[in-house]
């Protein structure tokens, strides 16, 4: 159990996880969820119910194909008609399991998931050069993790 996830999303912004903020949902998507799944927490999230119902409806298909990032398309998507506001302060706790998905599913099908957003995204948005880095630095660091030899075949 950690305190918080800042460890996780430093590499992504050693700065903006450590005060609240608010911005527009394009921008977030750029800047943060470009590189990973920088929430990794849903149950410390809170939707606009129609905004995500609308999104599970128009989407749904599409968030079947993955097993292993389908609530990071989730938030792509929602984030997609509107801002995100983020608030610094622990409100919940939250604990991983040793058999939760992502962590039980180390192999080639996730890291091409990860690659997949990765696609995704820089399809539906400008990415700085400077993400498109980060984004592969991730995958690369997924890959090592899983015991992979090569990051993927998709490019970045």
């Amino acid at each position: 159990m950690a305190r918080d996830y800042l460890g996780y999303v430093s590499d992504v912004d050693s700065e903006l996880w450590r005060a609240d903020y608010r911005r527009d949902g394009d921008t977030e998507i750029a800047e943060a969820l470009s590189v990973k799944n920088t929430i990794p927490n849903v149950s410390a999230v809170l939707f606009r119910r129609t905004v995500l119902a609308d999104v599970l409806k128009e989407s749904l298909e599409e968030l079947c194909d993955f097993r292993n990032v389908a609530d990071w398309i989730c938030y792509v998507r929602v984030l997609q008609r509107g801002a995100v506001a983020f608030r610094a302060e622990a409100l919940n706790y939250h604990r991983r399991h040793a058999a939760g998905v992502t962590i039980s599913s180390a192999d080639r099908r996730h890291l091409d998931e990860i690659a997949a957003m990765h696609q995704i995204v820089e399809q539906m948005t400008a990415i700085r050069e400077e993400k498109r880095r980060a984004a592969l630095e991730w995958r690369t660091s997924v890959a090592r993790q899983f015991g992979l030899t090569s990051v993927s075949s998709v490019k970045s």
